[in-house]
C-alpha cells in the first residue's frame, strides 16, 4: 500500500510504459511465451501492467494538484512548469490506455475517444474533490481554533496544528472520512462553544455536492 502511494517523477513514467510495450510485444511475438500454459500468470501480470501504471500515473496526478492547489507561487513561470508535468502526465495515461487496449477488438473509434475523455475528466474530477473535502477538514479544525480563543480552557492549538497536519499527509478517501467526522463529532459536540460551523465549510461542501 506504501508503494502505491509514493508518487513517481512524470518524467519517470516513459520508461515505465516502454518497458511494458516491450514486454507486450515479446509475449506476443513469441510462440512459447504466448501459450504455454505454465507462463500464464505471467502473462496475465504482464497484460494488468498498463492498468497499474494508469493508477501511478493518477497518483502523480494527484500528488501535481495538491503542489498547485497549496502553492502561493502562481507566477508565469511556475504555471508554465505545472502546464509541462501535467502534459506529461496526460501522454504518459494515454500511452496506458493504449497498450491496456491493445488487442480488444471493441476499443476503437470515436466510442473509445469518449470513454477515454471521460475517464480522464472523472479521475480529475475525484482529485478535485478529495483536495475540497480536506480543505472542508481544515476548515472545521480553523472554526474550532477559533471558538478556542474565546475559550481558551477547551483545547490547545498544538492539537489542532497536529490534526491539520494529519490531514493534509492523508491520500486515501476512507482516512480522510474517518478524520472528517471526528472533526465533525468534535466541532459539534462540544458544548455551547462549538454549535456552529464556518461559512466556509458550508461553502466547500456545496462545491462538493
Amino acid at each position: 500500500n506504501d508503494a502505491k502511494q509514493i508518487a513517481i517523477a512524470p518524467r519517470g513514467f516513459h520508461k515505465f510504459v516502454e518497458d511494458t510495450r516491450r514486454l507486450k510485444e515479446l509475449v506476443r511475438g513469441e510462440e512459447v511465451l504466448n501459450h504455454a500454459v505454465g507462463l500464464g500468470t505471467m502473462r496475465d501480470r504482464i497484460n494488468e501492467l498498463p492498468g497499474a501504471l494508469m493508477g501511478r500515473v493518477e497518483a502523480s496526478l494527484s500528488d501535481l494538484f495538491g503542489r498547485m492547489i497549496h502553492s502561493g507561487e502562481m507566477n508565469a513561470g511556475a504555471f508554465d512548469g505545472y502546464c509541462v508535468e501535467y502534459e506529461t502526465l496526460l501522454n504518459s495515461w494515454l500511452s496506458c490506455c493504449q497498450l491496456r487496449a491493445d488487442g480488444d477488438q471493441n476499443a476503437a473509434g470515436e466510442s473509445r475517444s469518449s470513454s477515454i475523455a471521460a475517464e480522464w475528466s472523472g479521475c480529475i474530477l475525484k482529485i478535485l474533490c478529495f483536495e475540497v473535502s480536506k480543505a472542508s477538514a481544515c476548515s472545521m479544525i480553523d472554526s474550532c481554533f477559533d471558538e478556542r480563543i474565546k475559550a481558551p480552557d477547551s483545547g490547545d492549538r498544538g492539537a489542532l496544528d497536529k490534526l491539520k497536519s494529519q490531514v493534509s499527509q492523508i491520500k486515501e478517501e476512507e482516512g480522510l472520512e474517518s478524520l472528517s467526522h471526528t472533526l465533525l463529532v468534535m466541532r459539534l459536540g462540544g458544548g455551547h462553544h462549538s454549535s456552529g460551523l464556518s461559512s466556509t465549510f458550508f461553502h466547500l461542501s456545496s462545491r462538493l455536492v
